[in-house]
């Protein structure tokens, strides 16, 4: 599984938000084009982007797997990961 997160410039400035999931880097590569969460002049993504994926195992029940391959987004509580991951995870996007 692909995970991102999701970053917003909020009131307070740059605001760390949840885990985001992709279903390939495919589909990452279209939205950040799309919403040019890939902007090589570093200037302002807008007000909010996802940072570049990375590819993690996990655990989701069978029946969320399959809504989340048909197209549905898929929730934090509904994907497990392993307790040697959770650094990794928690400092996806840098800080």
């Amino acid at each position: 599984m692909l995970v991102s997160r999701h970053y917003s410039h909020g009131g307070d400035g740059l605001e760390r938000g949840g885990l985001v999931f992709f279903r390939s880097m495919h589909e990452y590569q279209r939205l950040a084009s799309e919403r040019n969460w890939n902007d090589p002049t570093g200037k302002s993504f807008g007000t909010s982007w996802c940072v570049k994926p990375i590819e993690v195992e996990a655990l989701i029940q069978h029946k969320h797997h399959v809504k989340f391959l048909s197209g549905e987004a898929l929730s934090l509580d509904k994907v497990f990961f392993a307790g040697a991951n959770v650094d990794m995870i928690k400092n996806i996007g840098g800080w």
